[in-house]
């Protein structure tokens, strides 16, 4: 995990494509990193929901969730998916232990793949 932070924390990663390597070539990372790792590849499938990479407002936990838990026609059914290990992978929000409402980091829009080969390697 140190060394993939350090790769990526201290700017030799000039792009998200060159961090994604980073955090593969290192052979992962913490719950930031794979949820940086998640998230990629969901950008390469077609999403008929908003995604967004989050993090729990009262501890230190990244994670990934697909669908808008604000909205009303979503909300609880809205998928958690947590890549750290020994977590149930994916849930939905309202099966979540941590109940306070996550920060969000990154918002992906809904819509078709969008491919980029620096990624898909």
């Amino acid at each position: 995990m140190k060394l993939a932070r350090d790769r990526i924390n201290d700017g030799h990663c000039a792009n998200e494509a060159e961090e994604i390597g980073a955090i593969k070539q290192m052979g992962g990372g913490s719950c930031g990193e794979h949820r940086r790792l998640s998230a990629a590849e969901l950008r390469q499938m077609h999403r008929a929901l908003p995604a967004f990479q989050v993090k729990e407002s009262n501890e230190d936990h990244h994670y990934v969730v697909l669908g808008d838990w604000r909205d009303r026609t979503v909300g609880d059914h809205a998928v958690v998916i947590d890549p750290w290990q020994m977590i149930k992978k994916v849930h939905t929000y309202g099966e979540r232990i941590n109940t306070t409402e996550p920060v969000r980091l990154f918002t992906m829009p809904p819509g078709p793949p969008e491919p980029n080969d620096a990624l898909s390697a």
